[in-house]
């Protein structure tokens, strides 16, 4: 639909403003146009969000079992579609957006099963860390760039099971998920004002959110800001690494750290971001690693066969280049990549596996 949906209804945002969202493999075309909210639209749905609370909380738990079940039947009927969805809006491959369409069904699958009869107390769940203490209230949620179906769908089940209303915000990454979500709760058994979607969440409409009496929590991602054209910034905090020892077998060594490195395209906040190598072993394991990031595929990530798909937004691949040229400036040496690639890709968000 490519609106705001608020209290049942799908609606343009009240600033009449649109934000084009980009292909990331290539800067020249636009997937699609969505909503630029503002503080009217977060008014409006904050009212929506508490008189719907008023009845869903006390909304009989089959019957919030009922919701649930049909949102998870729209997702499995659609999953050709989403997954798709995912791969062009995040950039990230096939076998990823399969991985994420498996893990949200799967977390959609089991949250019936915790019952209603364990309030304050852990369930007898093996799998999920729950503790259910009665309703909230209205629940915002500003949903990570990289896992968009798994944090609205996850968040908005969660909210539905436990009595508590919903607001997402998504950033321009996770805009088509969310639509397609927000049309899967309007099409389904549901309360209004039980789930709402703002689109192009302004600066001011977040902060009018986080800090409104009226909303029992905020939950943001950790991979970055949503404010409209910012660009995506990796969580400093959540960086990891990786230890080659002297007598390590480097072939899994190497396998291993291309792995964890190249996840969600090098980008997910624990991906790999630096390694420390046994003098002894450093030369032939720069080789071997340098050697295996050379045969990285790069390209279109709907292509079963394509390792690294396009970078998150379009001027990240540009930020890289100059991480890149601050790092040789600074001693660093590139074994391999170190640019944006040419020919078809140079249009894209694409930047070659670097050492």
């Amino acid at each position: 639909m490519n609106q705001n949906y608020i209290d049942g209804r799908w609606a343009d945002a009240r600033s009449e403003r649109r934000y084009p969202v980009a292909d990331l493999q290539n800067a020249d075309r636009v997937l699609g146009e969505f909503p630029v909210s503002d503080e009217r639209d977060a008014v409006a749905a904050i009212a929506s969000g508490r008189r719907g609370f008023e009845e869903w909380k006390r909304t009989a738990y089959r019957d919030r079992v009922d919701m649930v079940a049909s949102l998870t039947r729209s997702l499995e009927a659609s999953a050709d579609t989403l997954r798709a969805t995912l791969v062009q809006a995040t950039g990230k491959t096939r076998a990823e957006a399969q991985a994420e369409f498996e893990s949200t069904l799967w977390f959609l699958r089991e949250l019936p099963g915790v019952g209603s009869d364990f309030e304050g107390a852990m369930p007898p769940f093996p799998k999920l860390a729950v503790r259910f203490r009665g309703p909230l209230g209205l629940c915002v949620l500003q949903p990570g760039s990289l896992y968009p179906l798994f944090d609205l769908a996850c968040f908005a089940a969660a909210s539905f099971m436990w009595g508590n209303t919903s607001v997402v915000l998504p950033g321009p990454s996770a805009a088509a998920v969310a639509d397609a979500l927000a049309d899967m709760v309007d099409k389904g058994p549901h309360v209004p004002g039980t789930f709402h979607l703002l689109d192009g969440a302004t600066p001011k409409l977040t902060q009018l959110l986080r800090d409104h009496p009226d909303v029992a929590q905020f939950v943001s991602g950790q991979d970055g800001s949503f404010e409209v054209g910012k660009d995506f910034k990796p969580s400093e905090a959540a960086q990891s690494g990786a230890l080659v020892v002297d007598d390590a077998d480097l072939t899994r060594a190497t396998g291993a750290v291309v792995r964890g490195a190249s996840l969600a395209n090098g980008q997910h906040p624990m991906s790999l971001h630096r390694i420390v190598v046994h003098r002894r072993v450093v030369s032939e394991f720069q080789s071997r690693l340098s050697e295996a990031v050379r045969a990285l595929r790069v390209g279109d990530p709907s292509d079963p066969t394509v390792e690294i798909g396009p970078l998150l937004t379009p001027g990240r691949a540009k930020e890289m280049q100059k991480r890149v040229q601050k790092a040789v400036k600074e001693g660093a040496q590139i074994l391999c990549g170190g640019s944006s690639p040419g020919g078809e890709l140079k249009r894209g968000s694409f930047f070659e596996p670097t050492v």
